[in-house]
């Protein structure tokens, strides 16, 4: 830990940024994971849902969705409970829905483009100091290498970083798609209410 703290603080300033992208990135990770769970419906729920709907049991649907946690259970049960089959007001719902489940996650991308463009400054910056020092020792090279080795610090954390933002992007956007697909197919099922009174 002294070691890792040591090679920080030799990364220069841009380190500090760098820091604070990492823990953005946990942070976004946290809070996405913690806001898909209580969004996610049991894995059971969109096909009882179809059978009753199929079977015309509105009441036994409607008392499915109360009974159940989830995006998809309370977009059914709002529909459910209103006398018109009207999907103008679902299709808004699941919009909504829809696009609280991107919030946050365009940080991400930002973080893994922005990190190592950091750490890249950070190595030019130090690169500058490496050169600055060797002019004023003519004749020492390891006075440079030693400056660019340090330099180079900069660019290895801004790539991990950005390693792990690129990581955390990818599992909350496999969510994401997965929430989003769940809700698309319970929109599908809920029409079939309409679809009965159209053939009623």
């Amino acid at each position: 830990m002294t070691e890792l703290w040591d090679w920080f603080l030799k990364g220069g300033y841009v380190m500090y940024p760098i820091l604070i992208c990492s823990v953005l990135s946990v942070a976004i990770a946290v809070e996405r994971w913690l806001f898909y769970r209580n969004c996610i419906a049991s894995a059971t729920f969109l096909p009882k849902l179809k059978e009753l709907l199929q079977n015309g049991n509105y009441t036994d649907a409607l008392q499915l969705a109360k009974d159940n946690k989830g995006d998809c259970p309370r977009l059914a049960e709002r529909y459910l409970e209103q006398n018109s089959t009207d999907l103008a007001n679902l299709e808004t719902n699941a919009n909504l829905v829809l696009e609280s489940y991107d919030e946050h996650i365009v940080f991400l991308d930002m973080i893994v483009t922005v990190s190592p463009l950091l750490g890249l400054l950070g190595t030019i910056i130090g690169m500058i100091s490496a050169f600055k020092v060797f002019d004023l020792r003519a004749g020492q090279p390891f006075a440079i290498t030693g400056g660019i080795g340090e330099a180079l610090i900069a660019t290895a954390f801004g790539l991990i970083v950005a390693i792990l933002a690129l990581a955390l992007h990818g599992v909350l956007r496999y969510y994401a798609d997965s929430l989003t697909a769940d809700v698309r197919q319970c929109c599908a099922i809920l029409e079939i209410r309409k679809q009965n009174e159209a053939k009623a």
